[in-house]
């Protein structure tokens, strides 16, 4: 799973007087990321009070009842007029990226109130950016421009909102989403502050280095649904970072039903003489639900499961 952190630094200048939000929502495509369980695919900064040039922070309604503005972001603005100090990380994780992917950002905005009343938030500009370039997101500072509504990817010809600008960081993880405070936590140690910027290049599994992982790019699947009767191909490529009591080994397959039943399998692959015995190739292909070959099945509760056996050094044992 890829965990993505968006460093939201500022956004403005702005000409009008009112508290300020960006959400970052996940596009594939032109299309948003359906959330899931465990998959979180937007977030949100919290609310910053904008005061533009020539205008006064005090009077009625300056902070709009049940408004979290806290008087650290009411002083920001006073001291960068029109512009919205943000400096929030946000995490969008259980999501594999690629480079259809792209990142949206929305801005919301709420007038000041009469008399202090709340007024109803509504969005006002938007922008989007990429996320990856050969296989690893934009490093460094970006800036982009805050468009008009509507909020249109496809549009040949967008407007800008206000001149505005919006500051962000991107950096990314991969490995368990849980472990993204670890990242964060090394990115801090190796110098990088609130684990922003400094975190690309970095992993979320303390002590193993980036370029122990695979990096892969996959484009937009395909909208052609799977019916019974296709088939597909499973490829096992290799195994890595085996125990070093192993000698040779081999890859079992096989799928199962929810009841113990077997329904498709076994196969199997037997490491290439001449790979590494920790890191092992297997070159293993199996077709699988093909009428063709006679392991169509139609079970919703098939699972897939991989199992490698190996003769440990020093105790004659197969596991």
């Amino acid at each position: 799973m890829d965990v993505l952190q968006v460093h939201v630094t500022t956004a403005g200048p702005f000409s009008k007087r009112g508290t300020y939000r960006v959400s970052v929502v996940l596009y594939e495509g032109y299309q948003p990321v359906e959330s899931a369980p465990g998959v979180q695919v937007c977030a949100s900064t919290g609310k910053r009070l904008v005061t533009p040039p020539g205008t006064t922070a005090g009077g009625a309604g300056a902070t709009q009842a049940g408004e979290d503005v806290s008087d650290s972001t009411a002083a920001g603005a006073a001291s960068s007029p029109g512009v919205a100090r943000f400096n929030e990380t946000l995490s969008l994780k259980g999501v594999r990226l690629a480079s259809s992917t792209q990142l949206v950002f929305e801005l919301y905005m709420a007038k000041p109130g009469l008399a202090g009343l709340p007024t109803k938030e509504v969005l006002v500009a938007w922008t989007v950016a990429p996320l990856l370039q050969n296989g690893q997101v934009f490093p460094g500072q970006q800036s982009m421009p805050l468009f008009r509504l509507p909020l249109m990817l496809t549009a040949q010809r967008k407007f800008t909102f206000d001149h505005a600008l919006l500051d962000f960081k991107l950096a990314q993880y991969r490995g368990a989403p849980g472990d993204v405070e670890l990242a964060a936590g090394a990115s801090a140690a190796a110098g990088g502050g609130a684990g922003v910027g400094a975190g690309v290049g970095l992993e979320d599994i303390p002590g193993v280095p980036s370029e122990a992982w695979v990096r892969v790019q996959r484009g937009v699947p395909p909208a052609d649904p799977y019916t019974p009767g296709d088939g597909f191909v499973v490829t096992v490529d290799g195994g890595r970072f085996l125990p070093c009591s192993v000698t040779i080994t081999k890859v079992i397959g096989s799928v199962w039903s929810s009841n113990g039943a077997l329904l498709a399998g076994p196969f199997e692959g037997v490491a290439l003489p001449d790979s590494d015995v920790h890191n092992p190739s297997y070159s293993c292909t199996a077709t699988l639900g093909s009428s063709q070959n006679g392991t169509r099945f139609e079970d919703p509760t098939a699972t897939l499961m991989l199992q490698v056996s190996s003769t440990a050094t020093r105790m004659h044992l197969d596991r």
